[in-house]
C-alpha cells in the first residue's frame, strides 16, 4: 500500500466534463419535475387560495369581536354574557345606528297602518324644553310687544308676531312659572301651519335667492341654502311636513338662536350583522395573477422533495462509493426538514404574525380592510422561505465535508452564527418580529443540530497518507 497512491478510490473519480454532464441531466430531471409540479399547482391553486385566506378571515373575525368588546365596554361598563355568547359562537358584531323614531313609526305604519295608530307623529314641533329658563321671558315679551326697531332682527320678530291672533296670545299672557315654557311651544305650534310666515316680506333675504354674479351665470352655477330649497319646494308643490319644517326653522331664525333649532329625535339601536371577512382586490386582473402566483408556489412545493433529490443525486455523483450511502440518509432529512418548515409557518406563524399585526391596528384604532394580494405575497412565500431556511443542518454538513468548515469552528463561532441567522431571519420575513423570532428560534436549534451531524459523520482521513 505504500507505494499505492494516497487516494485508495483515483478509479472511482469523475472528470470536470463527466461533472457538469451530470449536473445538466440533474437539472433537467429537476425542471421537468418543476413543470409537473406547476401544472398540478395551476390545478390546485383555486381551493388553495381559498385555503390561505381562512387563518386572514379568522384573525379578521377576531379583531372585529375584540373591537366590539372593547366598544360595548366602554359605553356599557361590562359585556353581558349574552352579548359574548352571540360574539364567540356566531361570527356576528354590532354596529351602532342612529334612527329617528317618526320615521321608523311612518316606515312600519305604511305597512301595517294599526301599528301605534294612537300616537301622533307631529315632527318638528316645539317643545317646551326648546326654550331655555334664562330667554323664556325675553321670548314672551317679543311675540307680545314687539319692538319697533328697523334692524332686520327686529323685523323678523314683528313677522312672528303677526302670526299671532288674539286668542293664541290669551294663553301666552296668562302663564307664569314653571307652565311658560309649555305655553311658548304651544303659542309657537300654532305657527307652524301658517301659509303667511313664508311670505312675509321680513323673510325675504333668508328665502329669495341673490342674484348670482357673472362667474356663477357664466358657469351656470347657483348656490342655494336649504331654506331657499325647501321654499322653491313649497312654491312647485304644497306638502304640509315641508312647511311646518320650514315656518319652525323661520321662527328659530326670528329669535337668533335663543330657540333651539330643530333636530331629528333620534335614538340608539344596535343592529347585528355578519363579519364581512372577505380579502378585497383593487384591480380586474388582480385575481388572476393570484392565481398565477398561487399555482407557481404551490408547484415549486410540491415539486422541491423531487427538485431536492436530484440535487442529491449530483451530489452522490462526485462521492465516493462508500460516502454515497449517506445520500439515502440526508436525502429523507433534507425533504423533512423543508416540510417541517412549511407545516411550522401554517401552524404556529400566520396566526401569530396576524395576532401582531392585528393587535398594532387594534391599538392604534384603525380598521382593517386586507387586500387579498398583499396577504397572499405574504402567505405563499413565507412557508417556502421557512422550507429552505430549514437546509441549515445539510448546508454546515456540506461545508464541513468539503473542509471550509471543521466542527471546532462551529461550536467556537456559534454567537456569530446566531448573531447572523437573526438578520437572516428577518430579511426572510416580513418587517415583524413575531415571524422573525419564530424562524430564528429554530434555525438556531437547526445549528446545533448541523453541528451533531458533523460529529456523527465525521471526514474519513486516509490512513496511510502521512506514510507516503
Amino acid at each position: 500500500m505504500r507505494g499505492k497512491s494516497g487516494d485508495l478510490f483515483e478509479h472511482t473519480r469523475m472528470s470536470f466534463g463527466e461533472h457538469l454532464d451530470e449536473l445538466r441531466r440533474a437539472l433537467i430531471r429537476a425542471t421537468i419535475g418543476a413543470a409537473i409540479g406547476i401544472a398540478i399547482g395551476f390545478w390546485v391553486a383555486t381551493p388553495l387560495v381559498r385555503l390561505l385566506t381562512r387563518p386572514l378571515e379568522r384573525a379578521i373575525v377576531r379583531f372585529n369581536q375584540e373591537k366590539a368588546a372593547d366598544r360595548i365596554l366602554a359605553a356599557d361598563g361590562y359585556v353581558s354574557p349574552e352579548v359574548q355568547t352571540v360574539l364567540d359562537r356566531r361570527e356576528q358584531t354590532p354596529r351602532s345606528v342612529m334612527v329617528d323614531v317618526g320615521q321608523l313609526i311612518t316606515a312600519i305604519r305604511s305597512v301595517s297602518p294599526d301599528f301605534l295608530e294612537h300616537v301622533d307623529l307631529q315632527p318638528w314641533r316645539f317643545l317646551a324644553d326648546d326654550f331655555p329658563p334664562a330667554e323664556q321671558t325675553t321670548i314672551r315679551r317679543d311675540l307680545l310687544e314687539p319692538s319697533a326697531g328697523a334692524d332686520q332682527s327686529a323685523g323678523r320678530l314683528a313677522a312672528v308676531a303677526r302670526q299671532l291672533s288674539p286668542a293664541a296670545q290669551a294663553p301666552l299672557k296668562a302663564a307664569g312659572g314653571d307652565s311658560l315654557a309649555a305655553a311658548l311651544a304651544d303659542a309657537c305650534n300654532l305657527l307652524l301651519d301658517q301659509n303667511g310666515l313664508a311670505s312675509d316680506p321680513a323673510f325675504a333675504g333668508l328665502l329669495i335667492p341673490a342674484e348670482p354674479g357673472w362667474f356663477k351665470r357664466m358657469f351656470g352655477k347657483t348656490e342655494l341654502t336649504p331654506l331657499q330649497r325647501m321654499k322653491q319646494a313649497l312654491d312647485a308643490e304644497e306638502q304640509p311636513d315641508l312647511r311646518r319644517l320650514l315656518n319652525r326653522s323661520l321662527v328659530t331664525e326670528a329669535f337668533g338662536g335663543r330657540i333651539k333649532p330643530p333636530e331629528l329625535d333620534l335614538v340608539r339601536l344596535e343592529l347585528w350583522e355578519t363579519v364581512d371577512v372577505r380579502p378585497q382586490s383593487l384591480s380586474p386582473i388582480e385575481g388572476f395573477m393570484i392565481w398565477m402566483k398561487a399555482g407557481l408556489i404551490a408547484g415549486l412545493v410540491i415539486s422541491g422533495p423531487w427538485i431536492f433529490y436530484q440535487l442529491w443525486l449530483f451530489v452522490a455523483a462526485g462521492l465516493y462509493p462508500h460516502e454515497k450511502k449517506y445520500v439515502w440518509v440526508f436525502l429523507p432529512i433534507s425533504i423533512a426538514l423543508f416540510v417541517l418548515g412549511v407545516l411550522l409557518v401554517f401552524v404556529f406563524v400566520f396566526d401569530a404574525v396576524l395576532a401582531f399585526f392585528l393587535g398594532v391596528n387594534f391599538n392604534l384604532g384603525i380598521d382593517m380592510q386586507p387586500r387579498i394580494n398583499d396577504w397572499l405575497s405574504f402567505v405563499l412565500f413565507l412557508p417556502l422561505g421557512f422550507g429552505l431556511a430549514f437546509q441549515l443542518p445539510l448546508v454546515m454538513f456540506f461545508l464541513n465535508r468539503i473542509g471550509i468548515f471543521s466542527v471546532a469552528a462551529y461550536l467556537s463561532k456559534w454567537r456569530i452564527a446566531v448573531m447572523v441567522i437573526f438578520v437572516v431571519s428577518m430579511v426572510l420575513t416580513p418587517a415583524d418580529p413575531i415571524s422573525m423570532i419564530l424562524l430564528a428560534v429554530p434555525l438556531t436549534f437547526l445549528y446545533f443540530f448541523g453541528v451533531l451531524l458533523c460529529r456523527w459523520f465525521p471526514v474519513q482521513v486516509n490512513p496511510f497518507a502521512e506514510q507516503i
